[in-house]
């Protein structure tokens, strides 16, 4: 996780939720290629946690 910047260390590691359309949260699905689809997939499984 070194290579995140401090923002997204700090939001990793003290946040109890992620919100689907964050802004941080749509720069990293957008850096891994993620569709809308996989963005759906991503929260449903991990609702199931």
């Amino acid at each position: 996780m070194s290579e995140q910047d401090r923002a997204t260390q700090i939001a990793y590691e003290y946040s109890g939720t992620f919100v689907k359309d964050s802004p941080m949260m749509a720069a990293g699905f957008a850096a891994m290629g993620f569709t809308e689809e996989h963005i759906d997939a991503f929260f449903t499984a991990v609702s199931l946690l």
